[in-house]
């Protein structure tokens, strides 16, 4: 026997041998317990039986402790409630919620919640009410969820003070409670205020666990701001923190989450590396959620990847998943994304107008304007598609109707989120001020106390020093909040600009793409081959422009484009354009310069593209493996190069063929930045744009 079977061999053993120890002690300890169940006499002592009957299944088998907490719920209609109905009762929602089984706990909290006035326990109460709210929310009922933590925060300031610690934790739960259920809604800039204050209330009490949940929530709203590398830099803490030892908190839905920012990053491999660990861990808790959303993400990024069986495959998965767990927002949203996938894929354009018209009805009646409006968009491309075109028509008018509204409401969102930022660093100096104050008083408290011993004379002493020191203080601190004040005015107005300077790259890039839409359109309507080209070439300039504007509303940087993803881009794009795939094209990209000003960027787009264009619609006819080299190199000027592997195009190529618009395009846009275009067909088409230092001088 090979070392290697006789380790697999003892582990086998060692395995059986402690799963037969564990289920004889089981069984032992059950035979026990249905002796002491004959015995007991009085209701108390069968709710206590009751009770560690259910504690032997908790918390691997909820359904079956829910039995025996059910009977003693039974009998504590007679009795008072215990301690230990209590903590059973929390572990036993506390198993459920591990697994997403919502329905199953819901009861639970419900009861708690009724008979608050019985069992006088407000940590129960409180967490009835906060992980109802989350619940209702999962379910899309959003308003009934922050109707629901509203009850909960009244209740908090009721029965519990700010100086308890519990006040704390509770304080935080429900931030971080309310947080999640504006982010669900799509209400993101309200959603980070309630994280941030969640993440303050953590670092203060130092717990571990409350610290992660805190940098989660963080990390997963950054994630659905775009803001992929600052969520990947947050979530990649928890992952660590994980890594060290801190085990309490469940780690899936991180996992879930750096996968999806890899994805935004168009990195698939790293991300469908953290789905599978995602997959395992959903599977070990019993979490349909979790495991649900693996498969949906999985078909993300495969719809991305174009292998549309794959993510057609995945998204079945996970509607059987949501199906199962009775999860009908979750259900029907997958059911939209799976739509999509056929939209992409061009097939079962019928069964998907079918399914599309419950949908519409449901997202109206949950008045989910999100979901809604990719519903109409889904409706009109499909009913074009099978040419009802009057139909197409109306649909369209009632997704842009509802895009304009949302729109405005993005907009109006991104200044909540600047008051946001506002309101939540004043919450945090006015938390400073009144440790600062609380501080000063104890000490104050406690110099009382000495006084009492001492003589008079000292007494006057020790007042006007401490009344010196409270004036000291009063001044510095007036001083130092008037120049917060007019640091936070400059920020804001700052942050201001920057947001109306993105909103109009953003309505630019919104109008060039509308009018690269009515351009497709148009041309299918189109015979002649020319005519079509004539469209074909009009719409990849218009969506080099729009591609632009699309990266400039994405970052931070609003007057300077990042050109190497620019120009990765939009190769890609007029590649897909002509119908290569990114395989068939042995494509070199060389760009040794990080960024450029706008000004600059717009006409050497154009550039780029028509050349590009050039080389797809005459180089490559009667090439066997095309070749196309993109370079752009900044040394003493900055210099285009774009060459392929075709035969070339005579000996005057810069001149204008056949009133050629292009060409014509090219010739003007290098006088208008001052460049020198040379040409050589030597070795197939070779372009070098030489831009002077003296015009990129004028653009920055």
């Amino acid at each position: 026997m090979s070392k290697s079977l006789f380790t697999h061999v003892r582990s086998l053993f060692v395995f059986l041998f402690f799963t037969t120890c564990f289920f004889t002690l089981s069984a032992q300890n059950l035979n026990k317990l249905e002796a002491r169940l004959l015995e007991s006499g009085s209701d108390a002592e069968k709710m206590l039986v009751y009770l560690e009957f259910a504690n032997t299944y908790l918390p691997h088998q909820p359904d079956s402790a829910a039995i025996w907490v059910d009977k003693a719920l039974d009998l504590n209609q007679e009795i008072a409630w215990t301690d230990y109905l209590i903590k059973t009762l929390t572990k036993l929602v506390d198993s459920y919620g591990v697994r997403s089984q919502l329905v199953e706990r819901r009861k639970y909290y419900e009861l708690a919640i009724a008979d608050f006035s019985d069992h006088n326990n407000f940590k129960l109460y409180f967490k009835s009410l906060h992980e109802l709210g989350e619940d209702f929310a999962l379910e899309g009922r959003i308003d009934t969820a922050k109707q629901v933590l509203e009850n909960a925060k009244m209740a908090l300031d009721h029965f519990q003070t700010g100086e308890e610690p519990e006040y704390l934790s509770q304080l935080n739960s429900y931030h971080s409670g309310v947080g999640m259920v504006h982010a669900i809604g799509g209400e993101l800039p309200v959603a980070l205020r309630h994280f941030m204050i969640s993440d303050s209330l953590s670092n203060v009490s130092g717990n571990a666990v409350a610290i992660m949940e805190s940098q989660y929530m963080l990390g997963t709203t950054f994630l659905a701001l775009g803001q992929f590398e600052k969520a990947i830099k947050v979530l990649s803490a928890v992952e660590q923190r994980h890594k060290n030892g801190n085990t309490d908190f469940e780690i899936v839905a991180v996992y879930s989450n750096l996968s999806s920012a890899y994805y935004g990053l168009d990195s698939s491999e790293i991300a469908l590396s953290y789905l599978d660990k995602n997959l395992i861990e959903g599977r070990r808790i019993g979490d349909s959620i979790t495991v649900g959303n693996v498969f949906i993400n999985r078909g993300n990024i495969y719809n991305w990847l174009k292998e549309y069986d794959l993510a057609d495959e995945n998204y079945a998965k996970a509607e059987i998943v949501f199906k199962q767990a009775n999860n009908t927002f979750l259900y029907n949203n997958t059911q939209l994304k799976r739509i999509n996938n056929w939209l992409a894929h061009g097939v079962k354009y019928a069964e998907g107008l079918e399914k599309l018209k419950e949908l519409t009805s449901y997202f109206k009646k949950m008045e989910n304007l999100t979901e809604l409006n990719e519903s109409y968009k889904y409706v009109a491309q499909i009913q074009y598609a099978l040419k009802q075109y009057k139909e197409a028509y109306e649909s369209y008018q009632l997704y842009d109707s509802l895009n304009t509204a949302l729109s405005k409401e993005n907009y109006s969102d991104q200044v909540t989120q600047l008051e946001t930022v506002y309101e939540t660093s004043l919450h945090k100096r006015e938390s400073e001020k009144q440790a600062g104050i609380a501080l000063l008083e104890k000490q104050k408290n406690e110099e009382k106390n000495r006084l009492l011993i001492v003589i008079g004379s000292a007494a006057v002493l020790l007042l006007i020093i401490l009344i010196a020191v409270i004036m000291l203080y009063s001044r510095l601190q007036q001083s130092r909040n008037l120049v917060n004040d007019q640091k936070e005015k400059i920020e804001k107005r700052e942050m201001e600009k920057s947001i109306l300077l993105k909103e109009l790259h953003h309505r630019v890039k919104n109008n060039l793409q509308i009018v690269s839409s009515l351009l497709h359109l148009q041309s299918e309507n189109v015979k002649e081959t020319s005519a079509i080209n004539a469209f074909k070439d009009g719409q990849n300039r218009v969506e080099a422009m729009a591609m632009i504007h699309h990266y400039l509303y994405s970052t931070d940087e609003l007057t300077t484009l990042e050109v190497d993803k620019y120009f990765t881009q939009l190769v890609k794009s007029v590649t897909y354009s002509y119908g290569y795939q990114q395989d068939e094209v042995d494509l070199s990209l060389d760009i040794t310069t990080k960024a450029i000003d706008v000004d600059l960027a717009i006409p050497l787009g154009l550039i780029a593209n028509e050349l590009i264009s050039n080389s797809f619609k005459h180089a490559f006819k009667n090439v066997e493996k095309p070749m196309l080299k993109l370079a752009l190199i900044m040394d003493e000027n900055l210099t285009l190069i774009i060459a392929d592997n075709g035969p070339g195009m005579g000996d005057k190529p810069l001149q204008s063929h056949n009133g050629s618009f292009g060409m014509d395009l090219i010739q003007s846009l290098t006088k208008q930045l001052k460049a020198e275009l040379k040409y050589d067909q030597s070795n197939g088409s070779y372009f070098e744009l030489i831009i002077p230092n003296s015009t990129l001088n004028k653009k920055n």
